[in-house]
């Protein structure tokens, strides 16, 4: 079974031949497209050579009684006897960056691995997700820059993106696609609403579309040395109870459970929802003003929500969404994509482009939409 799990993962995160010169596939993706980019100041922020002092910090924003990575150590630890240990790590760390990468025992990850549920299959690997426990000089080091980007990562990404961002909620998302489903039934306006469903998104994304992304919103020399070191010839294994898999290069995707993952992957994504926010031929639902102000997607994290208003629409925003695989790695799965007519087009018996589709009850982020059909037989339960 390890050994199926293996070649499983090794095929999953092998280099392909899409990835040769990203940076300019995305110069040319964006091309004559106005976008946020990090101003000055917020540049010369994130290329402060790191400090004890930050290094600290970053230690204190974890959480005690955590489970420790595979070195068993942990951060009740480094808490301990930090200054015994903060001189040579700061020391490791800097020549780490000097070297472009970090330590054998930080690069490598072993990976538990945890079934989904929702009635698939346990057989299929696909079916499972896969968490690394870290060790505590990994989060110390990945903590850092996360602090960083979390100071300015708003001035550059989108409102419409609320996974990740400290300060943003999904659960205005939530309530925002209420009220378009609500705002279409009432002025009788068509719509589609699409949950957009990517194949192990943190698992596929690339590397080089991590770094390039860096450099399209304008951060510096510096940050992007630091985070190359931490991308840098990762490898990883499985384990099950006491068994333990061979290790294999991570030559794509980022860990689930590194601190400044999820950040980077936000700025991957962005560049997709920069392109389509600003395609003309894909229209929102609220299509009146600025382009910026026509609402046709809501982003968390690695899930899309689209709000178009018809089937062309959404037919170019998948195009879109299918080109951008060659840039970032990003698969969309059309089949575990769902969507449902709204307005004035609820009832439309029209199907297609892949995906599934329906009458009602749409799920976004583990939450029904609040159409009354949905809502009512909940208040009649609980009332």
């Amino acid at each position: 079974m390890l050994e199926e799990t293996h070649k499983f993962y090794e095929k999953l995160y092998s280099k392909d031949s899409n990835t040769d010169k990203i940076e300019e596939k995305m110069k040319v993706y964006l091309h004559g497209l106005d976008h946020k980019i990090l101003s000055q100041e917020n540049k010369e922020s994130c290329e402060e050579i790191i400090t004890v002092e930050e290094m600290g910090r970053a230690l204190k924003t974890m959480k005690n009684n955590s489970s420790p990575g595979s070195d068993g150590i942990t951060a009740e630890f480094y808490k301990t006897f930090w200054r015994v240990l903060k001189t040579p790590l700061f020391n490791s760390y800097a020549e780490s960056i000097q070297e472009g990468e970090l330590t054998l025992s930080q690069r490598r990850g072993i990976i538990a691995l945890i079934h989904k549920g929702n009635n698939t299959c346990r057989r299929n690997l696909n079916n499972w997700r896969c968490i690394t426990p870290i060790n505590v000089d990994y989060k110390i080091f990945t903590k850092m820059p996360a602090l960083r980007l979390q100071k300015v990562i708003k001035s550059i990404v989108h409102e419409n993106q609320s996974g990740f961002i400290s300060g943003r909620k999904i659960c205005s998302h939530i309530r925002l696609l209420d009220d378009i489903i609500r705002y279409t039934g009432t002025e009788k306006t068509e719509g589609i609403v699409v949950s957009l469903d990517y194949k192990k998104a943190f698992d596929s994304v690339y590397k080089e579309a991590i770094l390039a992304a860096l450099k399209e919103f304008n951060f510096g020399p510096n940050f992007i040395k630091y985070i190359e070191t931490i991308l840098s010839n990762t490898e990883s294994a499985t384990k099950k109870g006491v068994w333990m898999s061979k290790f294999n290069k991570t030559e794509k995707g980022v860990r689930q459970g590194c601190n400044v993952s999820p950040l980077l992957f936000v700025l991957v994504v962005e560049i997709l929802a920069i392109k389509l926010r600003s395609n003309e031929n894909i229209r929102g639902i609220f299509n009146d003003g600025a382009l910026e102000d026509k609402l046709k997607l809501l982003h968390y994290g690695d899930g899309m929500t689209l709000v178009v208003k018809n089937q062309e629409d959404l037919r170019t925003a998948l195009a879109e969404n299918e080109f951008f695989t060659s840039i970032s790695g990003l698969q969309l799965n059309r089949k575990k994509s769902t969507g449902m007519w709204i307005g004035k087009s609820k009832g439309n018996e029209a199907r297609g482009e892949g995906i599934t589709w329906l009458d009602k009850n749409l799920k976004v982020l583990g939450i029904y939409t609040s159409t009354p059909q949905t809502k009512d037989p909940i208040f009649h339960k609980t009332g």
